[in-house]
């Protein structure tokens, strides 16, 4: 995680070094992308599957499992880093 958020570039580099202990005991889990909505953005932690339903099932199965990861946490905190996607036009209507 610490290299990851060095390479984002989002926090000081003084207040990245203050948790850089912590976050080196973080593994992000593998992430899904469609370059369909996001031209510009790519890495080697993702998550292949057969289409989208097949992704969709493998990050719900992460999320699912986040109470098995805890290790003794008393609380839990979520964080959705999705990115913004490119405006889409909406489908032509097949209603009559």
């Amino acid at each position: 995680m610490y290299d990851a958020a060095t390479n984002a570039g989002v926090l000081d580099r003084y207040l990245l070094e203050q948790v850089k202990p912590f976050l080196q005991t973080i593994t992000p889990r593998k992430a899904v992308f469609d370059h369909n909505y996001v031209k510009k953005i790519d890495g080697p932690n993702v998550k292949k599957g057969k289409n989208k339903m097949d992704l969709a099932e493998q990050v719900r199965d992460d999320m699912r499992a986040v109470p098995q990861d805890r290790q003794g946490a008393s609380r839990l905190i979520t964080i959705w880093c999705g990115s913004t996607e490119t405006l889409s036009s909406p489908a032509p209507s097949t209603s009559q």
